[in-house]
């Protein structure tokens, strides 16, 4: 660079603006002018877009923020799956629950002449309900290759 009497300005140097902005100083560059007053505008007016910018990044990349985003979605999910769920759990116990109340109606309308039949004559409806017992527990044994108690005594 050729040597002159120009004196090379800092960046802070060219940036100053006296505290009357009221008459605009410039800085040569070139054969362009720029208004600083301008400059410091436009400076300032770009500072805050980003300090909108990265308070803004902030907030998305907030733990607790994140947290709670993720919380509300796992709740929201949660909710829905439990409303499905409960729909269809209405839509199957409905007819279910019909179905028991008509079986216990048909229960009770077959049940009862036998049961008040073993009320009026219990023991000879303990006696048959023991030799159904032995009835069942010899089939049983048939069925099998145990050894009944019965073989046991009979085979001397």
């Amino acid at each position: 660079m050729g040597e002159g009497t120009d004196e090379i300005k800092s960046s802070d140097e060219l940036m100053a603006v006296p505290d009357d902005t009221s008459s605009p100083v410039s800085v040569q560059k070139g054969d362009q002018t720029q208004d600083v007053v301008e400059l410091r505008r436009n400076i300032e007016e770009t500072r805050e877009d980003l300090s909108q910018t990265i308070d803004a990044l902030q907030e998305r990349l907030d733990p607790n923020a994140i947290k709670q985003k993720v919380t509300d979605a796992t709740i929201g999910k949660a909710e829905e799956l439990a409303h499905t769920a409960t729909e269809k759990i209405q839509a199957v116990a409905g007819p279910a629950a019909d179905k028991a109340k008509a079986a216990t109606s048909v229960a009770k309308d077959k049940g009862a002449p036998l049961i008040k039949l073993i009320k009026r004559y219990p023991l000879p409806s303990v006696l048959a309900a023991l030799a159904f017992i032995l009835l069942v527990s010899r089939w049983i044994a048939s069925r099998s290759n145990t050894v009944t108690v019965d073989e046991i005594y009979l085979d001397d």
